[in-house]
């Protein structure tokens, strides 16, 4: 049945990508690519890469908020792994379940690294989702609401979502429920799901100085992403409100969780497309700013790869340094005996 859906998918991909270039000319995106300015290029890039490297340090303080003391350059090199991972899958979770197992070999707390994981992941996608809402209700270039009321539900729905979630102040009943729930499953799932409920406490019990220090780490590295993002432009030598920047940003962030193709493929060249092309921007152009955005992946997906293959040959292992977890510290046990 895996097979199957990954084989539907990359034909899906391959339908997507096809049907584009026979809408775009395929001739015009390779010119526009040719004349690109490659100083902009190499900004682009860079600002990428120091944009991933602010998100590391954003989960790194996020992961000592509840104790567990793990290196910066350990948490980057999982996000690599992650990245390398979103590459050749469709949607975050194959991404997100690299990233988990290798912090979970670090810390030797699995629940807390989900826990981690899944707070970093809501910050990550929620911020650019409501700052996009606010963009594209200020400047709505199709002249209809439904967009704009759209987006801005989904985030409204976002935020109200993780309030709820991570406040201590406000029950969480299907918490509660699932607690309950979890002595009733079997063995090590009912154990590892009652964990997972336990350490989601400490979250939520995060002051707003907590809170607010790990979300402004993270408008930090949007503010690298949406710079990324005006370089490519620059490069590309046309041009776009940054406000349809910022709200098409948070689309592509939407279109990145759904399952749909390879690496998101044709999708976001799809998407780029149309909201460019309400600007005038030709489709040509607009499909090579959406390969650029691919292209910018690539480094840190190249580190996660290598990382992957010294895994793989032995060369290098996930369990490789000691860390402090206050009294739910274990040290000396195997990954497999992690929590």
């Amino acid at each position: 049945m895996k097979a199957l859906k990954l084989i539907l998918r990359v034909l899906l991909t391959a339908a997507l990508v096809g049907a584009l270039l026979h809408f775009v000319d395929w001739q015009k995106v390779a010119g526009a690519l040719a004349r690109a300015r490659l100083g902009w290029m190499v900004a682009a890039f860079l600002l990428v890469i120091v944009g991933r490297a602010v998100q590391a340090g954003q989960l790194t303080l996020i992961l000592r908020f509840v104790g567990s003391t793990v290196s910066w350059f350990r948490v980057f090199r999982a996000g690599a792994l992650g990245a390398f991972y979103a590459q050749i899958t469709p949607g975050g979770v194959a991404s997100a379940v690299a990233k988990w197992t290798d912090l979970s070999a670090a810390t030797q707390n699995r629940s807390r690294v989900a826990n981690a994981i899944l707070y970093h992941r809501i910050l990550l996608d929620l911020q650019p989702l409501l700052i996009g809402a606010a963009a594209l209700a200020w400047s709505n270039p199709t002249g209809e609401p439904i967009l704009a009321i759209a987006t801005g539900g989904l985030a409204a729905l976002g935020l109200a979502g993780a309030i709820a979630l991570y406040s201590r102040r406000l029950p969480v009943p299907l918490v509660r429920l699932a607690e309950a729930a979890s002595h009733r499953l079997p063995g090590a799932a009912g154990r590892g799901v009652g964990r997972l409920l336990h350490d989601l406490d400490a979250f939520r019990g995060f002051t707003m100085t907590r809170h607010l220090s790990a979300a402004g780490v993270g408008l930090l590295a949007f503010g690298f992403r949406v710079a990324a993002r005006l370089c490519l432009i620059r490069a590309l030598g046309f041009s776009v409100p940054l406000t349809t920047i910022i709200w098409v940003d948070a689309l592509l962030i939407v279109a990145f969780h759904l399952p749909i193709t390879l690496s998101n493929f044709g999708v976001r060249e799809g998407l780029v497309i149309a909201a460019f092309g309400l600007h005038g921007i030709p489709a040509d152009v607009a499909f090579a700013y959406g390969l650029l955005i691919y292209a910018c992946q690539l480094p840190m997906s190249l580190v996660g790869g290598t990382y992957q293959l010294a895994l793989i040959a032995g060369w290098a292992k996930m369990k490789d340094e000691t860390v402090v977890q206050g009294d739910s510290a274990v040290l000396g046990e195997s990954a497999g005996g992690a929590r």
